[in-house]
Parts: C-alpha cells; structure tokens; sequence
C-alpha cells in the first residue's frame, strides 16, 4: 500500500503526524502566537472602523432623508397656511359685504316703514276730513 519514506511515525494519509516537537519549534510557535494575536486584533480593529464608518454614512443619509421630509413637510404646512389666510380673507370681505348689504336694508326698512307711517298719517288726515264732511251732510240733510 503507501509506504513512509523517512518517517515510521508518520500517519498513512499524512493528516496527524505523532512527531515530538523540538525545543526551538515550540519557542518558533510561542512566539508566532503573539503574532496572531496582534494580527487578529489588527482585523477586528479594521472591520470595526470600517463597520462606524458605515455605520456613521448610513445616520447621514437617514439624517439628510429627514431633513428632506421635514422640508417637504413643512412646505406642505406653510401652503395650508398660506391658502388658509387667502380663505380667511375671502371670507372676512364677504363677511363685510354682507355686513354692508345688511345696513342697507336696515336703513331701506327704516325708510319704508316711515312712509308708511306718513301715508298712514296722511290717510288718517284724509279719512277723518271725509268722515267729517258725511257727518256734516248728514247733520244738514235733517
């Protein structure tokens, strides 16, 4: 089958190997941890700042997508405002012209009801003369 060339110890496959470790290759590896360790660090560190960074554009966008929409909304606001006020003085002029139109009747009212006092007057004057004079006729005729 397979056959090792230098080393018994040595697995078939060549997966795990039953090797000791020698004093320097273990001090080579105390010291290569370390390593990456700082290396580990180094990319933790990186994907952090480069996570805020996103994380600081993406508050920027939402900010300015708020800022945009309490523009339009306020836009919006001051235009209902600004047709409020057109209505407001449509309504206050309409408001005097009826106002106005009411005097006018008022003093039209007063002004009819005079004359008809006047001619209620004058008839009274009329109607009392002519019943007077039939009272004479009468007082004569006997």
């Amino acid at each position: 089958m397979f056959t090792s060339n230098t080393n018994p110890i040595t697995s078939i496959n060549s997966l795990t190997t039953n090797i000791p470790a020698t004093r320097k290759r273990y001090r080579d590896e105390l010291y290569i941890l370390p390593q990456f360790q700082r290396e580990i660090d180094s990319l933790i560190h990186q994907h952090t700042m480069k996570i805020r960074l996103e994380l600081k554009q993406q508050a920027k966008m939402a900010a300015a997508r708020m800022g945009v929409l309490v523009a339009k909304t306020l836009r919006e606001k001051d235009d209902q405002i600004e047709k409020m006020v057109r209505l407001n003085l449509m309504l206050e002029e309409k408001a005097k012209g009826i106002y106005l139109e009411n005097q006018l009747w008022q003093e039209t009212a007063r002004a009819n009801e005079a004359a008809a006092n006047s001619l209620l007057h004058t008839l009274a004057q009329f109607g009392g003369a002519a019943m007077a004079a039939t009272v004479e006729e009468d007082v004569e005729s006997y």
